[in-house]
């Protein structure tokens, strides 16, 4: 066996620890009992220290310097090569008593939010933050002390990109963003859409997402759809599971949100067979990975030609709930840009703004710049600014998500990237496949998604986030297709 054949095996030993550790922390989000919040971050803390363990093994580096030295390598080869020195560096760096630290608080920290959030008591929640804010810092320190933490951080989830290269995607988004969402809420055309706040039974929020789930092809011999706080997918390969959460008056939001995970999930699912357990054999980063799940949700799930075709079938569905509600009011709906407080329900205009006011302040938390005790007015003055919303509490505020209580300083800028991504892909999808939308029309995504799979899920892993998108595109990051998307959209549907 080479030293290439025994590095392999050394990195399939570590995806499947991450594997375990992902089905174990899912099943805190849905199975667990509620008492048992302290054991389970035991077993999480436990599984991350042999997780770590692992992937701080000498022999790694060993392997590492004599292939590098001695062997002859192709580019896929070489990519692996890269990826494990990569982790192997940023493993190595970081301690394993902060690696247990982190992953014990990690448990603690979200149950804590969870209940602070049900109280509507940020205070309550506030040690927990302070001491997942630390961790983070001394994570950045180890990783990089001579670096921005924040870019570190960033790093971390979006690979090879920086703080100032979002920031230089985000300016411009930001001043298209604002004065599309102020002709939107100012057009005349409002029409009266009550009845998306009809009461729907769960059982049929049900069968609406099994519709969903076969509409975008999302494989459940390989997969499972469950109820949690907050929708999310974990898994890779033959294992992928996504989570929603329905609420009787508003079933678009779960609609949606099956929509969102599922682009997840499809993502994962696609990858090659051929490089199971290889570091090629996973996704490209977390923005690509978001632009795949808000590309089926938004720029599939929102169109007119979507609800063509799964109009008349959710009618059925619903019983009479929808009567009277034709085409072009459905399109108005599921495109309704309407300032809201919480993020996972806001619009596909509206919907960056809200990244973008975590990214800013998520760089002055990590920097230092600001105390835990004045997030909750900063987040509400920039919800003022951006968004003109008033926050009654801090639960529909500063906790309304989950991210900084799960310690992931650095993720939210992939969201609003992701939706970068997806404009960027667009306009190759318009260009390379024209019909798209009308065989959508007709309930077949097929040539979405295998444009998707030739492009993105079947290059895996294979170069990082900023590069698959310039050899996809053609050209360097741009928010500018993303939002003539949006304007091209909005104008038709709001007359403007």
């Amino acid at each position: 066996m080479t030293d290439y054949s025994k590095l392999l095996e050394k990195s399939k030993e570590i995806m499947i620890w991450s594997t375990i550790f992902e089905l174990v922390s899912w099943d805190f989000e849905t199975k667990m009992p509620p008492g048992a919040t302290g054991q389970r971050s035991e077993q999480m803390a436990l599984i991350e220290k042999l997780y770590h363990d692992k992937a701080v093994d000498p022999e790694i580096g060993s392997l590492l310097a004599s292939i590098k030295e001695n062997e002859a390598l192709d580019e896929e080869a070489a990519r692996n090569v890269y990826l494990i020195q990569r982790s192997y560096d940023q493993e190595t760096k970081i301690p394993s008593e902060l690696v247990v630290e982190m992953a014990k608080h990690h448990a603690i920290s979200v149950d804590t939010w969870k209940k602070a959030k049900a109280a509507k008591d940020f205070e309550m929640f506030r040690p927990a933050l302070d001491k997942m804010i630390d961790l983070n810092r001394q994570k950045a320190h180890y990783l990089n002390p001579d670096k921005d933490p924040y870019d570190v951080m960033v790093d971390l989830y979006e690979p090879g990109i920086t703080v100032d290269a979002i920031a230089g995607v985000f300016g411009p988004l930001k001043q298209g963003l604002v004065p599309l969402v102020k002709k939107c809420v100012e057009s005349d055309y409002k029409p009266g859409m009550s009845f998306m706040n009809q009461p729907v039974a769960q059982d049929i929020q049900q069968k609406i997402s099994s519709a969903l789930m076969t509409f975008v092809k999302y494989d459940l011999t390989r997969g499972r759809l469950d109820e949690t706080e907050h929708p999310f997918t974990t898994g890779i390969y033959d294992d992928v599971r996504i989570c929603t959460h329905y609420y009787e008056t508003n079933f678009v939001s779960s609609l949606f949100a099956v929509l969102h995970e599922a682009g997840h999930a499809i993502y994962e699912q696609a990858i090659p067979k051929t490089w199971q357990y290889q570091p090629i054999g996973a996704s490209c980063s977390m923005g690509i990975h978001e632009s795949q799940s808000r590309f089926i949700e938004n720029i599939v799930g929102r169109s007119e030609a979507f609800w063509t075709y799964f109009l008349p079938e959710l009618k059925q569905l619903v019983g009479g709930t929808l009567d009277g509600v034709d085409l072009p009011l459905m399109v108005r709906a599921a495109n309704d840009v309407r300032p809201t407080k919480i993020r996972i329900e806001a619009d596909e205009v509206t919907y960056s703004l809200h990244v973008i006011l975590r990214f800013e302040l998520e760089q002055q938390i990590m920097r230092g710049e600001m105390e835990t005790t004045d997030l909750p007015q900063a987040w509400n003055d920039k919800m003022a600014q951006l968004l003109g919303i008033e926050i009654e509490n801090d639960s529909e505020g500063v906790m309304q998500d989950t991210h900084w209580a799960s310690g992931m300083f650095g993720y939210f800028p992939d969201y609003a990237m992701g939706n970068v991504y997806d404009g960027m892909f667009l306009e190759c999808l318009e260009r390379e496949v024209p019909s798209w939308r009308d065989s959508v029309a007709t309930g077949d995504v097929s040539p979405v998604l295998d444009w998707m799979h030739q492009n993105v899920h079947a290059k895996g892993n294979t170069m990082d986030a900023i590069d698959l998108v310039q050899a996809v595109a053609g050209k360097s990051l741009d928010a500018q297709p993303f939002l003539d998307y949006l304007n091209a959209k909005m104008s038709s549907i709001y007359g403007f």
